[in-house]
């Protein structure tokens, strides 16, 4: 006893003690559900362990193990507080996963829209499909598309950024980014383009409006479950004593709370409340309620402190004394169960197995008491509760209703006060559940397909077992009635458990980094729809489609080498315009070539034996060309696009007569365009990049010269110059004076001497 209040004695009990208060903090249930906020159309519902598909009824909390179905023309929203999930039709999904750091998702066909408003460094948010584990990594909005057959999983990224993850492989995806992954290994990949939004993103996006703009989230935390509804259906006033306080508009006058609704047989928590109003969630699970005048009102807790999810708020009685005397169908009397909604500063009492800690959470936060408060007041028996003596506050029914999950309003019975009066306040319902209580609600009227059932999924993390069957339960829970399995008994009949029922078919990522995705499209094609005109079928275009083909080609693609049409003999071809490096033919003995100056290296073509070739020239840009003039005899048959002979030639009378040679050309740079030359410019290698249209033929258009063309003459024309023999090899430059030239110039220089 002396070791206890030493320092080493008070570090071992401290020790011993955490270990112990971890060990029963580990069994408390969840902080959070899911509820199933919205449903339009055929929605069908898989309570866990149940294995009997029945129609959904909103309010549903949803938890570890449930499943939905989504049938055509239908939707559904879960709501988390901090995220919400929409189905569009046709959609499978279920909760594989889901406490106070994870909520894990299993969709096996059809679309699951995500949106999470706020996420802490702990939080997990993934969604498992047939060929991916998509992890969300910060607030924004996302959708993901699996094909019916499970072949193909779509990921679109909004907003916000978010992990892929298959065999061996992983990706992180920002926003604007839509890719399609076939396969679980990541490899089968496809770079979409963001769609446009549809119908169905259009119902989203007015369904998450609806938590942005909430007045309510003035008065409650953004966290609690179903604050959005309360906007529409009630008013917010200050009330002395009180603060906050919410009054439900649409109610009859009679109206009381935990009276319109049924009980359900929910796993960790037991009996759970299910109301029938479309506001009917926070109101029910977390707070208090007060009688103001002659009408209820709801007090919500501290709006900062973190919402603790509560099954019922209420308080139960029963007891030896309290027997409803009712016919039920017609077989005599059944004994009753009754509640009643606790007031403010009234201490809720778990029917479930939780740590202290646990109950400090969920008082502190759903009314305005402090932890001393609840300590001194948890274990007091006599307590005084304002709302058990309030008008219409207790509502009882027989217990072979409750434990079906009847509906209270219709089997409700009235209780007198003589009979509340030897009632007792108990702190279980013990009423033992049966299979309707799961869910209580016709047959679906529509399953999913029978091979969504065998349909195995990749997960990041591995979710915990599939819940064990109720059937394998229910003797257990017979025998402590209206209390909840322990874990220590749920792991025993876990062993007992057939093996079939047990495993989940999942596939865990083996563990990567997350590395860079394939290449996304431009930013102007990111938003254009994915059926976009030239484009294939999940692609967008880069670029437009060539002028010659009208094939478009994406971004980075390599253009295949083209064909060109042979040159026609005696034709003139069109100059080609602005060409990267080519490849030139090799040159033709005796025959003399250009020698290049302005172009890039190139292979030229093999020259024609015996036939002339122009020296090459400097020659300006080749980008802009002005028209050229038609000049029909230039063309000369015989004569091949590749080379020009310098041969002699009668006179053409339907061509301009040229520059008298006495008088040297203008300097090649300064001179303007002027008629071609009669054969076409040598035709270089095609560009391996682009495409170019077919050569047009023009007879009449002779190909123009690709070096500088001459300025226009003014002088009157003379006798057309000698031509060089065709076996003269060259062309003197026409800056030098040709040997007739310099005779004129000396004659002239004589008939001035004897004048001076």
């Amino acid at each position: 006893m002396r070791f206890l209040f030493t320092q080493r004695g008070a570090w071992l009990y401290s020790s011993v003690f955490a270990v112990v208060f971890s060990a029963t903090a580990l069994a408390d249930p969840p902080t959070r559900v899911a509820r199933l906020a919205y449903l339009s159309g055929t929605v069908s519902f898989d309570p866990a362990g149940s294995q009997d598909w029945v129609q959904a009824e909103p309010n549903r909390p949803l938890v570890t193990g449930d499943a939905l179905w989504a049938d055509q023309n239908s939707r559904a929203e879960l709501n988390l507080g901090r995220s919400s999930f929409a189905l569009d039709s046709t959609t499978s999904v279920a909760v594989t996963n889901l406490d106070d750091q994870t909520a894990q998702m299993e969709l096996t066909q059809g679309t699951l829209s995500v949106n999470v408003r706020r996420l802490t460094p702990t939080d997990v948010v993934e969604v498992d499909t047939p060929n991916l584990a998509f992890t969300i990594t910060r607030p924004g909005s996302y959708r993901l598309d699996v094909a019916p057959d499970g072949s193909s999983t779509s990921v679109t990224v909004r907003d916000g950024q978010a992990n892929v993850s298959g065999q061996g492989q992983a990706y992180t995806i920002g926003a604007n980014q839509s890719y399609r992954f076939g396969g679980t290994d990541l490899s089968d990949s496809t770079n979409l383009a963001v769609p446009p939004p549809d119908e169905f993103d259009r119902f989203v996006s007015e369904r998450e409006q609806r938590y942005q703009h909430a007045t309510s989230a003035r008065y409650v935390s953004p966290d609690m479950i179903g604050y959005a509804d309360l906007d529409e259906n009630g008013t917010w006033q200050n009330v002395q004593g009180y603060g906050d306080v919410w009054t439900p508009t649409h109610v009859d006058a009679d109206w009381a709370p935990y009276r319109s609704g049924h009980w359900a047989w929910v796993d960790p928590w037991g009996w759970t409340w299910v109301d029938d109003a479309a506001w009917g969630f926070a109101p029910f699970h977390y707070g208090r309620w007060a009688r103001i005048g002659p009408r209820w009102g709801w007090i919500p807790g501290p709006a900062r402190a973190e919402p603790v999810y509560a099954p019922a708020m209420v308080a139960f009685v029963g007891g030896a004394g309290f027997s409803l005397t009712v016919a039920i169908g017609g077989r005599g009397g059944d004994p009753g169960i009754g509640w009643f909604p606790l007031g403010p500063r009234e201490i809720y009492r778990p029917s479930y197995r939780v740590s202290r800690a646990y109950i400090n959470n969920i008082n502190t936060s759903n009314t305005t008491v402090n932890n001393t408060y609840v300590t001194n007041n948890y274990n007091t028996r006599q307590v005084t509760y304002v709302n058990r003596e309030a008008p219409g506050a207790v509502t009882a029914v027989p217990r072979s209703v409750f434990a079906r999950g009847g509906s209270v309003q219709r089997a409700a019975v009235p209780v007198s006060r003589t009979m509340l009066a030897r009632a007792q306040v108990v702190p279980v319902a013990a009423v033992a559940p049966t299979v309707k209580a799961l869910a209580s609600s016709p047959a679906a009227r529509a399953k999913p397909p029978e091979q969504l059932r065998s349909r195995s999924v990749v997960a990041k993390k591995a979710p915990p077992p599939t819940p064990i069957p109720f059937a394998a339960r229910a003797h257990d829970l017979a025998a402590a009635p209206g209390k909840p399995l322990a874990p220590e008994a749920l792991a025993q009949l876990r062993k007992q458990t057939p093996a079939s029922q047990a495993p989940r078919r999942v596939v865990i990522a083996a563990p990567s980094r997350a590395g860079v995705p394939p290449p996304a499209p431009p930013a102007s094609a990111r938003r254009a729809p994915s059926t976009a005109p030239g484009a294939a079928a999940g692609r967008t275009t880069a670029e437009p489609a060539s002028q010659s083909n009208g094939v478009a080609r994406p971004s980075g693609a390599a253009r295949p080498p083209e064909q060109k049409p042979a040159a026609t003999p005696g034709v003139a071809q069109k100059p080609e315009v602005a060409r990267p490096p080519e490849q030139k033919p090799a040159a033709t003995p005796g025959v003399a070539q250009r020698p290049e100056v302005a172009r890039p290296p190139e292979q030229k073509p093999a020259a024609t034996p015996g036939v002339a070739q122009r020296p090459e020239v400097a020659r300006p840009s080749e980008v802009a060309r002005p028209p050229q003039v038609s000049h029909p005899t230039e063309a000369r048959p015989g004569v091949t696009p590749a080379a020009r002979p310098e041969v002699s030639r009668p006179s053409e009378p339907n061509r301009p007569q040229a520059a008298p040679p006495t008088r040297p050309a203008p300097p090649e740079a300064a001179r303007p365009p002027q008629r071609p030359e009669t054969a076409p410019a040598v035709r270089p290698a095609p560009r391996p990049e682009a495409a170019h249209p077919a050569p047009r033929p023009e007879a009449a258009h002779p190909a123009p010269r690709p070096e500088a063309v001459r300025a226009p003459q003014q002088t009157p024309p003379k006798a057309a110059p000698k031509v060089a023999p065709p076996q003269q090899q060259g062309r003197p430059s026409p800056h030098q004076p040709t040997a007739e030239q310099k005779k004129q110039e000396e004659k002239k220089d004589e008939k001035k001497e004897p004048a001076s």
